[in-house]
This record gives structure tokens, C-alpha cells and sequence, in this order.
């Protein structure tokens, strides 16, 4: 695929250069900053949601366009620190809160559940790989049949692209999540397809879509996420 595809939008959504900046920083926000205590741990390629309060002291460069390269290099580096975090979480810690970063930020100066910043991420994985497959396919769409995929091939990208959403190694696929039909974009199934526009994407606030912001239940796709972590 033509690289400058990758930062194309589709019905107005975020690129797939974009989606994978704006994990970065979903990463960066819920488990370096709020769970770490890291007060500001933001890379300048980070993306946050088009919500996100100017006086928030966080990057927000939209019209950046670092190569495929440069932003696999940076979820490969958050997906190693959310290991880490994982492998030395106990029983308790998971149960418990976050220490208060004082220092002006996303999230707010304040104390969370652990749980809630980890389902954050696995909610926001979950939910941006169906837009980041549903946009690739669109795009694929439109390139001539010989430049197209092989339809006996899995996947939509060579592994160097499906490596950036949900998984840091693993082939031919870009999660180890199925492509399950009839999926929500919450990845709770009450929907019977990704629509081509819909609010949780933009207003999901690094991971705190409606249900999660209501609820500290974690539907099954966001739990299957976690085995790319594992």
C-alpha cells in the first residue's frame, strides 16, 4: 500500500498514522502518567482526542506526518512498559488506587482505580483496531486489483503496518483478536457493524468511552486484548 494512504482519513476519521499516534498517548496518559506517576510523559507525536481542553499540557500536533517507521517504534516501546507494568502487578495493587501526580496533565491531578487505567487501554485498543481494519479495507478498496492483497492472504497490510494496532510481533494479523462479525464498536456486540462514523471514537477520552466512564466491567473483546500484553 502507497504510504501516503496511511495518513488518509476516511469519513473525516483519524488516519491510521493517526490511530497508532493516538494510542501512544492513550498509553503515555492512563498507565505511564496515571498509573507510573510520570507527570508528563508525552512524546511529541502524541495525539490526543479532538476534546481534549486547550490548557491540558499535552502535544497536540495534528498536522505532523512521521513515517509508519517512526510511530511502530513508539507503540513498541508503550507495549513493552505495559508489560512491565503487568508482569509486576499483584492482587493488591490491581485492587487499589493510583498516587496523585500534582502536576497539570491528562489525566486530571487525582487518584484512580488501577483497574480503570488498564481497562482504559484495553478498551481503547479494542475499539480503535475495528476502525484501523474497517479504514485499511476502504483504502485497499480504491487501489488498482493488481496492487491488491492476495484474497487468500490474511490481513489487509504487509506485517511491518498490522503490527501497530494490538500487537508488536505477532503475524499475519494485526491483533491476536478475531475478526468477530456483528461487533460493537465498544467490543461489547450490541451492534451489527462497525459504523463509518460514530462518536465514541472522538469522544472516547483516552479510553474512557461511555460504558467505561459508567461501569468498571470489561467486555470480553477488551479482556481478549489483554493476551497481546501476555
Amino acid at each position: 500500500m502507497d504510504p501516503d494512504l496511511l495518513h488518509e482519513r476516511v469519513a473525516d476519521e483519524w488516519s491510521f498514522i493517526e490511530t497508532l499516534r493516538h494510542l501512544v498517548f492513550a498509553t503515555d496518559a492512563w498507565i505511564s502518567r496515571a498509573i507510573l506517576g510520570q507527570p508528563s510523559p508525552w512524546d511529541p507525536l502524541d495525539l490526543p482526542h479532538d476534546e481534549m481542553p486547550d490548557d491540558a499540557p499535552v502535544p497536540r500536533e495534528r498536522t505532523a506526518r512521521p513515517s509508519l517507521d517512526q510511530v511502530l517504534a513508539l507503540r513498541a516501546d508503550r507495549m513493552a512498559t505495559v508489560r512491565r507494568v503487568l508482569a509486576g502487578l499483584t492482587d493488591a495493587e490491581l485492587a487499589g488506587m493510583t498516587e496523585p501526580v500534582t502536576e497539570p496533565g491528562y489525566p486530571a491531578p487525582d487518584s484512580y482505580p488501577v483497574r480503570r487505567c488498564l481497562q482504559a487501554i484495553l478498551t481503547e485498543e479494542w475499539e480503535h483496531r475495528l476502525y484501523a481494519e474497517r479504514d485499511l479495507s476502504a483504502l485497499e478498496s480504491r487501489l488498482p486489483a493488481p496492487r491488491r492483497q492476495d484474497p487468500g492472504r490474511a490481513g489487509i497490510l504487509p506485517v511491518s503496518v498490522r503490527q501497530g494496532v494490538g500487537s508488536e510481533t505477532a503475524a499475519p494479523k494485526i491483533s491476536e483478536l478475531p475478526n468477530v462479525a456483528g461487533q460493537s464498536a465498544c467490543g461489547a456486540g450490541l451492534g451489527t457493524d462497525v459504523p463509518v462514523r460514530s462518536d465514541i471514537r472522538q469522544v472516547s477520552i483516552a479510553g474512557q468511552s461511555a460504558p467505561l466512564r459508567t461501569s468498571f466491567h470489561t467486555p470480553t473483546a477488551p479482556v481478549r486484548v489483554a493476551a497481546v500484553y501476555t
